[in-house]
């Protein structure tokens, strides 16, 4: 019997401790163990939606603005996505070199509504509560260079985050934002000894603004002086030539 509640235990303890080594410590810089694939997000029919499941960072239409080579977005090999297979990630550099990393989308053309959706995880020990060393950005820029002054901060994704490495849903109604002037939403990384930043299963939706109709107005020369005094003679001579037939 006492050999027995001894195996017992012991079995615990090795279930326990397996238990322990796939979930993150609080401190960890990154994220648990991939879990395997999930469900396939399901987008709804929106003007721009992305899950990374062509396993390419930037995707087809989207650009990079990296400042940190060694530690660009990229597909996440740390894990789990929020839907499929892949996501996109920035991990924190532990040369501890600055990280100011943008995800451009594709450009939006003549927003006049624009509704942008999208999940995220990190950590809110590196990231919030503990430290605040990293952020996970949203900006409308009006190019897809960051930093020249162009971008407007709309939404800092880290500050709904529940708890580390939990996905979490920012929607974003940013019509005011806008007013039929051509933007990208760039998904910015910013931070030194931070932690790993996923994203996922974007979407992104706009009504597209008419293209205004140039409308011309015929300009007339304006006359000085001697162009005046020409006018005149020229009209006297052909009231003269007038008047001479009528004779």
């Amino acid at each position: 019997m006492r050999k027995i509640l001894t195996l017992t235990l012991s079995l615990l303890c090795l279930l326990a401790g397996a238990t322990l080594a796939v979930a993150a410590a609080p401190e960890a810089k990154v994220a648990p163990a991939n879990a395997g694939p999930q469900p396939p997000a399901v987008f709804p029919d929106a003007t721009v939606t992305e899950g990374f499941e062509g396993n390419l960072v930037p995707p087809a239409g989207w650009t990079l603005d990296t400042t940190n080579a060694a530690y660009p977005w990229e597909i996440a090999t740390i894990g789990t996505a929020h839907g499929g297979t892949y996501f996109a990630n920035v991990e924190y550099d532990p040369a501890l070199v600055p990280q100011l990393e943008a995800l451009y989308s594709p450009l939006l053309v003549r927003p006049i509504t624009l509704s942008v959706s999208f999940w995220s995880q990190g950590s809110v020990y590196w990231c919030r509560d503990d430290y605040d060393n990293c952020d996970l950005d949203i900006y409308l820029d009006e190019d897809n260079i960051f930093g020249n002054g162009n971008e407007t901060l709309v939404h800092t994704a880290d500050a709904l985050w529940p708890g580390n490495w939990t996905w979490t849903n920012s929607v974003l109604d940013l019509t005011a934002q806008v007013a039929g002037e051509d933007r990208y939403v760039a998904f910015v990384y910013q931070g030194v000894d931070g932690a790993q930043v996923g994203l996922d299963d974007i979407v992104i939706d706009y009504e597209e603004g008419v293209v205004p109709v140039q409308v011309s107005v015929l300009e007339i020369p304006t006359l000085g002086l001697a162009g005046l005094v020409g006018l005149g003679l020229l009209l006297a001579a052909a009231a003269a030539f007038v008047l001479s037939r009528r004779g």
